[in-house]
Parts: structure tokens; C-alpha cells; sequence
């Protein structure tokens, strides 16, 4: 938040919208400053670099991060949905395809038995 703004202090406006911002973990002194970031419905794990401010998205795209936590070494686990899948653990993984490895399959039974749509409402 800008001195003598009035935006709240949980919204950071990037200039094109308004973003809604949260939850902030301390990562390894190296790693940043880790939070959650609304952007038009969906909500991505962010971070701040600590050496040069420059904001990146570990967890973006048609996700929704529910909580995450960062461990002393700077591991990231989230717990994570998607359209098509109910919230399950992932942790940051540079060397998975989509940059996230998934934990937990504890919906996996249940995916089998139902169809899901592509869109959230």
C-alpha cells in the first residue's frame, strides 16, 4: 500500500486490476516472502524475492491454492484444486513437468465414480 492510500491494506493494485493478497510465509533467508494472491477467481501461490522485489507465480493457472506452508529448507507443499480435482497436496518441484508434485491422491476413489465440469461457478 502506497503512503496516504485508502486501498486496504490486504489489496495490492497491479495497475490493470486488483488483486486481493494474504496468508504471507517466510521462506529460507534466500528463498522470499510467500502468499496467496487472488487474480480473477482463482487464488495462486505467490512469492517476493528477497534480493530484488520482483513477484513470481510458483502456483498459477487454472488453480486455487487453499493454504501453503514453507519448511525451513524452503520446500513449499500447497494444498491445491483444480476444476477437475478436488483439493490434494502438492510441493513445489522444479524437475515435475508442471513445476508441482502431487503428495496425496486422497479423491482419486471418488473420481472414478463421478464426472466433473471444467469451469468453477
Amino acid at each position: 500500500m502506497r503512503a496516504g492510500s485508502k486501498e486496504p491494506p490486504s489489496q495490492a493494485s497491479s495497475g490493470r486490476l486488483l488483486e486481493s493478497v494474504g496468508a504471507p510465509h517466510c521462506g529460507a533467508p534466500t528463498s522470499g516472502v510467500y502468499f496467496l494472491l487472488e487474480d480473477d477467481g482463482r487464488v495462486h501461490l505467490a512469492a517476493v524475492s528477497v534480493d530484488d522485489g520482483s513477484v513470481s507465480r510458483p502456483i498459477a493457472g487454472q488453480r486455487r491454492v487453499d493454504a501453503a506452508a514453507v519448511g525451513p529448507d524452503g520446500t513449499v507443499v500447497a494444498l491445491v484444486s483444480e476444476p477437475r480435482l478436488p483439493a490434494e497436496l502438492f510441493v513445489i518441484d522444479a524437475s515435475a513437468s508442471s513445476g508441482l508434485r502431487r503428495l496425496t491422491h486422497v479423491n482419486e476413489e471418488l473420481l472414478k465414480t463421478i464426472a466433473l465440469s471444467d469451469a468453477w461457478s
